[in-house]
């Protein structure tokens, strides 16, 4: 992955799932990427590809939405679909491991990530990553 393109790689890989589906997919990137480091700028795109492909895959949405901002303390990312929706502590300890990677990822550079989901209520994932300590 080069570094600065994930804004790029977003827009490219969102614009192939719309053609795909049809869905309405609307990305909001208040980050410089060429500013994140390249070990956030992989993680996120991952976290965030593997978010989209949930969604795609899982939601039955018909609009996904991806906000990319610089937080006070770090970066933030929220990803929301108007899907179908889930009941999340169903998920926990379970074999959902596109989530369970997801958090992984974001814990391995000292962040969270925070689902907010029910049935028939659509899905909110947040992602919160601090700044790299020097």
């Amino acid at each position: 992955m080069q570094a600065g393109s994930l804004e790029r790689r977003l827009k490219e890989e969102l614009s192939i799932f719309s053609a795909r589906s049809g869905f309405q997919i609307e990305l909001q990137c208040e980050v410089d990427t060429h500013e994140l480091p390249i070990d956030i700028e992989k993680e996120l795109y991952f976290t965030l590809r593997e978010g989209v492909l949930n969604a795609v895959r899982h939601a039955r949405a018909s609009e996904i939405r991806l906000s990319l901002a610089r937080s006070p303390s770090g970066y933030q990312a929220i990803l929301s679909d108007n899907g179908v929706g889930f009941v999340v502590a169903a998920t926990e300890g379970s074999s959902h491991y596109g989530l369970k990677g997801m958090k992984e990822r974001v814990q391995k550079l000292g962040g969270t990530l925070d689902i907010a989901s029910a049935p028939g209520k659509g899905t909110k994932i947040e992602i919160a990553i601090p700044f790299p300590t020097t």
